[in-house]
């Protein structure tokens, strides 16, 4: 047995984490355990996590919408060129919304929780998933770049 694994007992002994957790690398996993010494399973703890996460990615897309509100997602020469800053229908080729995201990019990058299409959709909303595209494949996802 090593000795990370050995004080790792030792210290979940101490924090009254059960044996089964106690090798878990989780951090979240041991700390629901110290704080909810009433729970006793791998599925309580893991479920704990998961809470966890979704707090961390609600935390984040609130984030990422108030950065949205303040300005545009990405330089604003683009969003100027794409729509002239105004929230569009859908064009011939599908794009609308301030960012003219296509219907297969707008569902491909978790559009879809906030609208069917883009320009049904708030700017802080549209902004997020503009970031999305941006981060991922930068200004050559759009036309006026």
């Amino acid at each position: 047995m090593s000795r990370t694994l050995i004080a790792t007992l030792v210290t979940s002994l101490a924090l009254g984490v059960p044996s089964a957790v106690a090798s878990q690398p989780d951090h979240h996993v041991r700390r629901h355990f110290k704080h909810h010494p009433e729970c006793h399973s791998l599925a309580c703890a893991h479920h704990a996590d998961a809470l966890y996460n979704r707090k961390l990615r609600k935390e984040r897309e609130r984030r990422e919408a108030r950065e949205a509100a303040e300005g545009w997602a990405i330089p604003e020469y683009i969003v100027i060129c794409e729509s002239k800053g105004v929230n569009l229908p859908p064009n011939s080729a599908g794009a609308s919304g301030y960012y003219q995201i296509i219907p297969g990019t707008w569902s491909s990058h978790g559009g879809l929780k906030y609208a069917s299409e883009a320009y049904l959709a708030t700017k802080a909303q549209q902004g997020i998933i503009a970031r999305k595209i941006w981060n991922e494949g930068g200004p050559s996802e759009w036309v006026c770049s």
